[in-house]
């Protein structure tokens, strides 16, 4: 029985950790937006629906020559998300709606470095399809939806050594 227990206690402390390693926080810079930065995020117990304390609604657009920016929210009834977690099932899929200023391009950055080793970070729409972890930005000069895919890595990294 103690066996039964240590082995089951084993696995446990390893899906946790396994688990753990899954969790990420990604900031997406805005230059030209309504808002300077949005974040993307997958954190243990989230769902994919609106989570207080968790999800952070958008501020509403500015006056004058800017653009707009919002993760969709998980309910037509709700505004747009500044900050969308979900629960760290993969893949995970996040709607980007965008609006560049008129006279202006709507420039999206990321640290490409930061992103975890064992998922996946795609940037799909229209005229795009974009890895994220080789490229770190991304300049949009029409306005439309970008889905942001993450899934598990289906080839574990390696370290080579020369």
């Amino acid at each position: 029985m103690k066996s039964l227990l240590r082995t089951s206690s084993f696995f446990l402390l390893i899906f946790a950790v396994f688990t753990q390693a899954q969790e990420f926080e990604v900031k997406l810079s805005l230059e030209n937006g309504h808002v300077g930065e949005l974040f993307f995020a997958c954190q243990a117990g989230a769902s994919a629906g609106y989570d207080r304390g968790k999800d952070i609604f958008c501020p509403p657009g500015g006056m004058g020559d800017v653009g707009l920016a919002w993760f969709a929210p998980p309910q037509a009834d709700l505004p747009g998300l500044y900050k969308d977690v979900r629960d760290c099932v993969f893949p995970q899929e996040w709607k980007l709606e965008l609006q560049p200023p008129v006279r202006k391009k709507l420039i999206l950055q990321w640290n490409s470095e930061q992103l975890p080793k064992l998922l996946t970070f795609q940037l799909l729409g229209t005229g795009v399809d974009l890895d994220m972890k080789k490229a770190g930005s991304l300049a949009v000069s029409t306005k439309g939806t970008l889905l942001i895919k993450v899934s598990e890595n289906r080839s574990a990294p390696t370290d080579e050594k020369k």
